[in-house]
Parts: structure tokens; C-alpha cells; sequence
């Protein structure tokens, strides 16, 4: 045989080898993936029974990520609930208006290395309550409390009263799905309200409720809270700058997130909020008097407002806000964004004014439609202060209606005479 002869030999014997070893491997996976498949439906098939052995639908929650291990693998068991109501309408709490039948309950296993075009076992089976529910003459109360991320918390207490004052008592506590049921209860007007230590829900209070609730007899009337965990903010004032400026009497701090906008004072040391996901921006001074997205009073004290531009030769970046978001139960700082400037009292001086003014020529800044003041008070003669103030241009003096008196900005800001412009804005990048 010739040379040419047994090198194409040796290639047709390696494109076999080649394929045999594809084969065989991908033989492996499939018997590796039918075994895994026959340990999953025996998991799938024992969690149901589990299920079933409860007895009642009401003590089966949704219980995700459990594993066990078979063989070394590792295997996800994740259970989920709906109620399925008249209606044809499925919810984890129920509570879209028809009457409460039977729960639902789906059975997931997944594992390491499965094959993705068969997907996950699944099993389900249905689990009908232990006695009657629904009652002709009465109604349904169904109260869901879900947290930050969306999901149920658990432990919540549920208060239901009458219009007369009555309480009415609900099966329990939420449950792990934050659940919690009100049954055979008499038509009329009532109010419900959830509580839990720490916890607080998206308007800021600690002990939510929901007033002139219409029950009908034979009907469900779902009751939905936002309440969570509270988070911890501990404000700090003009980051970037060192040491801790007097602020003005009565400075309010605005606390922007996406459900609107809440105030605290600007001298708090913390500040108890619910964890919106988006987190909170604050912008200290008058900017919003409404606990809603409304159109602001003062524009200049939002950094957002202030345009990219160029100050005496400067190129300026557009103004930020600096938001701050906390996890459920967690203690972290809180940005308040402001200008600061030095002063130095004369000897009859005990008070200090700061208002806003006309903004300079080129400065940059967007305004303030309506005029804002503060005072310093409990100051001392002759002596130097650092006062920290909203961003906008200013007028600082002893008196009230004063001409100004000379300041020094000490972060970024231009002086104009004796009108202070302090900028939110950094170097453009």
C-alpha cells in the first residue's frame, strides 16, 4: 500500500472513532438523563403525597428551593399553590373577586445537567378544603400582604373590625404566602389593618389599614398591603465635604422614590423607611410640598434640573441625584446632597439669613419660582461657621432683607458680588 492509501485509511478510521465516540457519549447523557428523570418523578410523585397528607388547603404554602440529594445529584424541589376560584381565576392568596373552591398545587424538580429540550419534571394535583368555605348568607375577607421583592410575608397580624367596632377573627397570622383568611363574615362595613414589629409598608406607616369595606353575602372582597421589613437610612449631609455643617432651622430633606415623595428633617439622625426597590433621593429645601411626583416649587434645588454646561471656562456635567436603596431590615447611609459656604459673624450678630435671588447671568442655574428662606440661629459673634444650604443662588446676611454680606463657597459654586450660586453639578468626564 502506498503511502497516500493508508493515510486516507487512517482518516476514514478516525472519522468512525469519532463518531462512535459522539455516539456513545451522547448515549451516556441520555441514559445519565433518564435516570435523573426516574429519581425526579419519584421526588415529584412523593412531594404530592406529602401534599395530600396535609388535609387541609389552607396549611399548604408555597415552598421553594428544597433539595435532596440521590447518587450525588442534587435535586431542586420547588412547590407552588394557586387558589382557583369560581371565576376560573387562579392567585397565590385567591382574592380576584369569585369565591374561593380548591388550591392548586404544582410540583417542579430540576437537577444539574438535565436536558433542557425535555425541561423540568412536573406533577401537580388538586386539594379541596377540609370543610365548607364559601357560605350564601356571609362573605370572604382575603388579605395578601406582600414585601419589597413581591412575594408574601409571613407573621403579619390581620385586624378586622366592623363599622359598629366588632372584631371579627381572622384563621390566622399571613402564612408563608403572607395569606391570611377571614370567613363567614357578616355583610357590611369593615376595616382591615395589618401590623408586625419592624415592619412597614410603601406610605411610611407602620400600621396600615384599609377603612369602608363593603362585604356582600356570598361574595369575596380581596384586601391587598405593601409591607415589609423597615430599612434603616442614616442621613448624611453634603457628602464629599469634610467635617459636618450647621444647617438652617426647619431644613426639610424630600425622599424621591418611584411610588412619589416623602420628607424628613434634615437634621434627623435616621430615617425608618420602607425598602422601595428603587431606593430614595434626597433633595434637600422646598422642592416638593405634596407627597406626590407634582410639578416642584423650586427647580434649582433638584441637581436633575441642572443642564450640562460651561461656567467661567469650566465644562459641567448634568446634574445627578444620588440615590440610596436598602435590603429589608438593613442600616445604611443616606445621601443629602447640598452647598456649603463660610461665614464669619461680626460682633453683634446671633442669627444668620440665607434667601434665594435672581440667578446670575451664565451661572447656570434653572431658578426658583417661589422665594425661599432660612435662618441659623444660635450663633456666635465674631466666629466662623460653615452653613450648609439647598443648591440655588443665595443672598446670606445678618438681617433678613440685607444686601449680602461676603461668603466663600466651599464646594463647587460661584460668587457673583454678593450672590452665592452653589452647584450640584461636577467636571464633565
Amino acid at each position: 500500500m502506498s503511502i497516500i492509501e493508508v493515510i486516507a485509511a487512517l482518516m476514514v478510521f478516525s472519522v468512525i472513532t469519532l463518531g462512535m465516540t459522539a455516539a456513545l457519549g451522547t448515549m451516556a447523557k441520555l441514559t445519565r438523563d433518564d435516570r435523573g428523570r426516574e429519581v425526579a418523578l419519584g421526588l415529584a410523585s412523593q412531594e404530592i403525597d406529602k401534599v395530600r397528607a396535609v388535609g387541609d388547603a389552607f396549611d399548604v404554602t408555597n415552598d421553594e428551593d428544597q433539595t435532596q440529594t440521590v447518587d450525588g445529584v442534587t435535586y431542586t424541589i420547588d412547590r407552588t399553590t394557586q387558589w382557583v376560584s369560581t371565576d376560573g381565576s387562579t392567585a397565590t392568596c385567591g382574592g380576584s373577586g369569585g369565591n374561593l373552591q380548591y388550591k392548586r398545587v404544582d410540583v417542579r424538580v430540576t437537577w444539574p445537567n438535565m436536558a433542557m429540550l425535555k425541561g423540568p419534571v412536573e406533577s401537580d394535583t388538586l386539594l379541596a378544603p377540609a370543610s365548607r368555605i364559601n357560605d350564601p348568607s356571609y362573605g370572604t375577607i382575603i388579605v395578601s400582604v406582600l414585601g419589597a421583592d413581591g412575594t408574601g410575608r409571613a407573621g403579619v397580624t390581620v385586624t378586622v373590625k366592623s363599622s359598629a367596632g366588632v372584631a371579627v377573627t381572622p384563621i390566622d397570622a399571613t402564612d408563608a404566602d403572607g395569606c391570611s383568611y377571614v370567613l363567614k363574615v357578616t355583610p357590611g362595613i369593615y376595616t382591615v389593618s395589618v401590623t408586625k414589629t419592624g415592619y412597614i409598608d410603601y406610605t411610611q406607616a407602620t400600621t396600615p389599614s384599609q377603612s369602608n369595606l363593603q362585604v356582600t353575602a356570598g361574595t369575596t372582597l380581596p384586601v391587598g398591603f405593601q409591607y415589609d421589613q423597615a430599612a434603616t437610612f442614616l442621613p448624611k449631609l453634603a457628602p464629599g465635604f469634610t467635617g459636618t455643617p450647621k444647617l438652617p432651622d426647619a431644613l426639610k430633606v424630600n425622599l424621591i422614590s418611584t411610588r412619589g415623595v416623602d420628607s424628613i428633617s434634615a437634621s434627623a439622625s435616621s430615617a425608618t423607611l420602607y425598602p422601595a426597590s428603587g431606593g430614595y433621593a434626597a433633595v434637600a429645601g422646598d422642592t416638593y410640598t405634596s407627597t406626590t411626583s407634582a410639578a416642584p416649587t423650586c427647580v434649582d434645588d433638584d441637581p436633575v434640573s441642572w443642564d450640562a454646561g460651561t461656567v467661567n471656562g469650566v465644562a459641567l456635567a448634568a446634574g445627578e441625584r444620588q440615590p440610596a436603596s436598602l435590603a429589608p431590615g438593613a442600616t445604611g447611609p443616606l445621601p443629602i446632597p447640598l452647598g456649603v459656604v463660610q461665614v464669619t459673624t461680626d460682633g453683634s450678630t446671633t442669627k444668620l439669613y440665607a434667601r434665594t435671588t435672581t440667578a446670575p447671568s451664565g451661572t447656570g442655574d434653572p431658578g426658583c419660582a417661589t422665594a425661599a428662606s432660612y435662618t441659623y440661629s444660635g450663633l456666635k459673634a465674631n466666629t466662623t461657621y460653615t452653613l450648609a444650604l439647598p443648591f440655588g443662588s443665595w443672598i446670606i446676611d445678618k438681617t433678613s432683607t440685607g444686601s449680602g454680606m461676603s461668603v466663600t463657597p466651599l464646594t463647587t459654586g460661584e460668587l457673583t458680588g454678593k450672590v452665592v450660586t452653589l452647584d450640584p453639578r461636577g467636571p464633565a468626564s
